[in-house]
């Protein structure tokens, strides 16, 4: 299987795990969820630089700051269509479009992940 079909197949299971964390009610099973997402993510990035050689400057690629204190159902939202968008960008023949909007989801998605990990440790300290 070439590069590009992984990338792809790992870009639609990451939306496919999106929506199912969406339907969620239960924020510890939607943080589950989030954590299949970006573990796809991950695998996408992973080919996509097997794919592109150069080094690139991806410190301009950033999330919009707002959503690191936006609500989880608005970040998941945000990250949906970042996911959308480099599945379109792929499927043009744009690879270096695609890369980025991967990029940029997965960081929204690092950021959500600390989100819940700050929760549940304050949770835990509770129970102390």
């Amino acid at each position: 299987m070439s590069f590009n079909k992984r990338i792809v197949l790992a870009l639609k299971k990451a939306s496919s795990f999106l929506k199912e964390s969406m339907a969620e009610e239960d924020e510890d099973l939607i943080a589950n969820r989030v954590w299949y997402v970006a573990a796809e993510l991950e695998y996408a990035l992973f080919f996509f630089l097997m794919t592109i050689e150069d080094e690139l400057d991806k410190s301009k690629w950033k999330s919009d700051p707002k959503l690191r204190k936006a609500k989880v159902d608005t970040i998941l939202a945000a990250v949906e269509k970042l996911v959308n968008k480099a599945e379109r960008c792929i499927e043009g023949d744009k690879l270096l479009d695609s890369y980025k909007w991967t990029h940029v989801a997965r960081n929204c998605l690092l950021d959500l992940q600390k989100h819940f990990a700050k929760k549940k440790r304050e949770r835990l300290k509770k129970k102390k």
